[in-house]
């Protein structure tokens, strides 16, 4: 999904982390964030699915 939208023009910065689970086992995972610059282009995004899918 990030490379998707990636590919539809957003900037979206990650960080790997590692964790435990609820039964101790060490996993591995991402906080992504969107750069302010695309902040407008998500934005759209949204809308165009709302519309599509008859949310709004």
């Amino acid at each position: 999904m990030i490379a998707a939208l990636r590919a539809k023009g957003l900037v979206i910065h990650s960080v790997e982390k590692t964790g435990l689970d609820r039964d101790g086992q060490k996993i591995y995972y991402g906080v992504y964030s969107i750069d302010e610059c695309s902040v407008d282009r998500a934005t759209e995004l949204v809308e165009e699915y709302e519309q599509r899918e008859g949310l709004v």
